[in-house]
């Protein structure tokens, strides 16, 4: 560790640069050279590098825990709101464009409904009109089901 430290101090100290180097080329250098120290600082003791050992091993706590779930489930629901910001803005566009098939979808649908309303009132004044054992039936489920029967 001491020969690494000794290589690596020499060939990154701020002494060593040229003269012509930037004010930033030397405050990296500096910073780059102070990491450097503390890394064999922390390597060469024993208690350092058993204490640094430990906090790059150790578990993580509840509340960093507790923290990291928070943060997945904010960048969850971010994702999910431009996704569903994203398919909105598809659905509107799709909808400009197409804005006359709007309204024959919207006519459809009712016409439709109307269909389905005098299918089904075709269907009930059928169930009058037919024989009495039918009518029977139809009076047991009335008895047994009347939230069903309108």
């Amino acid at each position: 560790v001491r020969r690494a430290f000794r290589v690596k101090a020499l060939s990154t100290h701020p002494d060593k640069l040229k003269p012509t180097a930037s004010e930033t080329e030397k405050r990296a250098a500096e910073d780059r050279f102070h990491q450097i120290t503390l890394a064999n600082d922390i390597l060469s003791d024993p208690a350092k590098r058993r204490n640094y050992d430990n906090r790059l091993n150790a578990q993580p706590t509840w509340s960093q825990t507790v923290y990291d779930n928070q943060a997945r489930r904010a960048k969850d629901r971010e994702e999910w709101l431009q996704q569903q910001e994203a398919e909105h803005q598809a659905r509107m566009e799709t909808i400009r464009k197409n804005g006359g098939d709007l309204r024959t979808y919207i006519q459809r649908a009712l016409s439709d409904a109307k269909q389905q309303t005098t299918a089904l009132e075709r269907m009930l004044s059928e169930l009058e009109t037919l024989p009495p054992e039918w009518r029977a039936r139809k009076e047991a489920v009335e008895q047994v089901r009347p939230s069903l029967v309108p």
